[in-house]
């Protein structure tokens, strides 16, 4: 949007059990630690977040973002799976 300015990208942290459950899965999966990183764009999460629940953005690696030739690595979207599935698991029990 023209003139509108995005707030600076501020680090992230796993601060809460959800987040210490999917920095473990994503090691499992990965074999290395994952990357905090807070994100400027507009999504849902920002809503929970203003409410003071604490969210993840988690997705794989693409380009063309809603548009028609719009892409995801079907690799990383397997590893997607994987992480969420072992996140579940941890958190839920």
């Amino acid at each position: 949007m023209a003139g509108r300015r995005m707030p600076p990208r501020r680090p992230a942290t796993f601060s809460q059990g959800s987040h210490h459950a999917i920095a473990a899965s994503a090691r499992d999966v990965l074999g290395r630690d994952p990357v905090a990183a807070g994100e400027n764009a507009w999504m849902d999460a920002a809503l929970m977040q203003g409410a003071g629940i604490a969210t993840l953005s988690v997705g794989a690696s693409g380009d063309h973002l809603h548009a028609p030739d719009e892409w995801v690595s079907i690799p990383e979207l397997v590893s997607v799976g994987e992480i969420l599935e072992g996140t579940i698991l941890r958190y839920c029990g």
